[in-house]
């Protein structure tokens, strides 16, 4: 689902201390979310910035420009991972019903889920398909 706004990274002191560590999900005040730093360079950022804020590495990487140019560069690269997989998704899709049917148009019951003014979304739940269609 894609109900909630989306996360992004961003450095210490580069948005309002009031918006910039809590989670609304958790309804949390004070919030960072970080794995094993050999999995994403955003994770062993945050580890670095641990580390630095306990006294066990002397670079600060905060508020830097340098640390602002890379968060800006993964936030830009997360996004377009997740673009490119949904764009993966609906092609493999594409070929799965291409292979299957061919160009006979096939009938499944649907549940329009969105009405607009130029389209209805329609959940096709015996393949879990959702999309608009344009009336």
């Amino acid at each position: 689902t894609r109900c909630m706004q989306q996360a992004v990274y961003f450095t210490s002191g580069d948005v309002p201390v009031e918006m910039a560590r809590r989670h609304y999900g958790l309804a949390m005040a004070c919030y960072t979310h970080f794995t094993s730093p050999i999995r994403r360079y955003a994770d062993l950022m945050v580890h670095r910035m641990l580390a630095y804020g306990l006294g066990y590495y002397d670079a600060e990487l905060g508020v830097s420009s340098e640390a602002q140019a890379v968060v800006k560069n993964l936030n830009y690269r997360h996004r377009n991972a997740q673009l490119a997989g949904r764009s993966s998704v609906e092609l493999h899709t594409l070929l799965y019903f291409a292979s299957k049917f061919g160009d006979v148009p096939q009938l499944e019951p649907g549940r329009i889920t969105k009405v607009s003014e130029r389209s209805i979304n329609v959940l096709v739940p015996m393949y879990g398909l959702e999309g608009p269609v344009n009336v």
